[in-house]
């Protein structure tokens, strides 16, 4: 009886302990540099981001965006927008839109915004390193 029960205490204590190994999900993200693809325009942005900025730059463009990121929940984040040297897009400034991150395959993520501005955003991020 006693083999019985330790088997069973085994086989639950090994389920469990594989069960916690969580694949890296949106933790993933929240710091580095990462790349996406403007769906309208088809132009590579590069993204680098800290726990508190976020930079976006367009090399082809010379365009930079400064934003600041708050992560709402794990896998929900508020980007403020900041600074950019794009003189028509700075009437943006301190503007707040909330993204979604729809799905994680290892180091990529889709995401959505649907933003309160009528603006509807959905794209895919690369993490570059």
């Amino acid at each position: 009886m006693k083999q019985f029960l330790f088997s069973i205490i085994s086989t639950f204590v090994t389920f469990f302990s594989y069960s916690q190994i969580d694949s890296p999900g949106c933790s993933l993200f929240k710091t580095g540099n990462f790349a996406y693809r403007d769906s309208g325009t088809s132009i590579i942005w590069e993204i680098t981001r800290t726990k508190k900025k976020q930079v976006e730059k367009n090399n082809l463009t010379g365009v930079v965006i400064k934003q600041k990121i708050r992560w709402v929940s794990d896998c929900e984040y508020e980007l403020t927008h900041i600074w950019t040297n794009k003189k028509d897009w700075r009437k943006g400034n301190f503007k707040s839109r909330i993204y979604k991150i729809t799905s994680v395959n290892e180091n990529i993520y889709n995401f959505s915004c649907d933003c309160n501005d009528t603006l509807q955003i959905h794209g895919t991020v690369v993490k570059m390193d």
